[in-house]
């Protein structure tokens, strides 16, 4: 069983699966309901539908076999249909993150890291977060401020977020492992997250909550 990672506290419980099984091996991990069944029929893609089993699989393990099936809102954001908890949901080539947690709402992303992200991070980096990156790692830096940044629109859940004029990443020096501190200011809506990152081999993995 691939679950590659897994970070638990009293408050969150976070996992990252190297998606390799075939989608028959992780159908038996699994317990599927008629509709949940139906819509994995729908799939059209082999890999689409490994991906698909493979968030369930890595919620079974994160719930330790305690069964609820996945929902959607309007926008897009997953919840648990039999369970109080929030929950987020992020994948990356053959990786799938998920964030369990007590808290209101909370995002995960993961992301592969690859020098392309030069070329949109002007879309995303504000001036001020420039200022602070060191050139020298500045495509790790900048894998950092958007994985905070994707984050935070999960945790907003409801979108209409610009990337540089309501999400903000304040100066941090970049380690391995660390907490960064990063705001949402959109009108009326003013509000200060602290956001873990962790950068493992070629992924970089980040995560937060609205209220740990």
């Amino acid at each position: 069983m691939p679950l590659e990672y897994r970070t638990k506290t009293s408050s969150y419980d976070a996992g990252l699966w190297n998606m390799t099984e075939p989608a028959e091996e992780l159908m038996k991990s699994v317990a599927l309901s008629a509709e949940e069944k139906k819509t994995l029929a729908s799939f059209s893609s082999k890999y689409r539908q490994r991906e698909w089993l493979t968030v369930r699989a890595l919620l079974n393990e994160l719930l330790n076999g305690r069964q609820t099936g996945i929902g959607y809102g309007e926008n897009g954001k997953p919840y648990l249909r039999d369970a109080h908890e929030s929950i987020s949901i992020s994948h990356t080539r053959n990786y799938v993150s998920l964030l369990i947690t007590n808290a209101k709402a909370c995002g995960i992303d993961v992301e592969t890291i690859q020098p392309r992200i030069e070329k949109i991070a002007k879309r995303f980096v504000t001036d001020d977060e420039n200022k602070f990156i060191e050139q020298d790692q500045k495509i790790i830096y900048q894998h950092v401020i958007w994985g905070a940044k994707e984050t935070l629109f999960k945790i907003y859940g409801t979108g209409e977020l610009n990337f540089l004029e309501h999400l903000h990443v304040k100066p941090f020096s970049l380690q391995r492992k660390g907490v960064i501190e990063a705001s949402i200011r959109k009108n009326e809506f003013q509000q200060d997250y602290r956001l873990h990152y962790e950068r493992r081999g070629e992924l970089m993995l980040t995560y937060g909550m609205n209220d740990e």
